[in-house]
């Protein structure tokens, strides 16, 4: 079995995480990272509404960083349960502090390769959220 080679940039968040406490991008102060980010959310979250899903529904967040996209869909939707999984130990550090303790049986945080997460995660979800990941990997066609 070929081995998986640790992903493109990791250590890029990890250290963001270090000098700012989030993701550079997930910050407020760059106007391109706020029109896109704005930009992604409603077409995500316009995509997620009109699939009509039954409540309670499940997500998963692949790729979820520091967080800060995995609460703006818990906050905008309300399911029963989202988790979010990262490589960067940094961004799954900051998101597990934001978790409010009333919200700790409903938002849950795991540091996992996007290519061994099912060894770590046995839930099953009805809507996957993956958002600016394909393009740090290296096999973004392995299964």
């Amino acid at each position: 079995m070929k081995k998986i080679t640790k992903e493109k940039s990791i250590n890029v968040y990890n250290q963001d995480v270090k000098k700012l406490g989030r993701y550079e991008y997930t910050g407020d102060d760059r106007y391109s990272a706020v029109t896109a980010g704005k930009k992604q959310s409603e077409e995500i979250l316009k995509s997620i509404k009109s699939q009509r899903l039954k409540k309670p529904f499940r997500i998963l967040d692949v790729g979820s960083g520091d967080g800060t996209y995995t609460f703006e869909l818990y906050e905008k939707l309300r399911p029963k349960f989202i988790v979010g999984f990262d490589f960067a130990k940094g961004g799954v550090g900051i998101a597990r502090k934001r978790v409010r303790k009333k919200d700790v049986r409903k938002i849950r945080f795991i540091n996992s390769s996007i290519y061994s997460v099912d060894k770590k995660i046995k839930e099953k979800f009805d809507v996957a959220v993956i958002r600016g990941v394909l393009h740090h990997l290296y096999y973004p066609e392995k299964e």
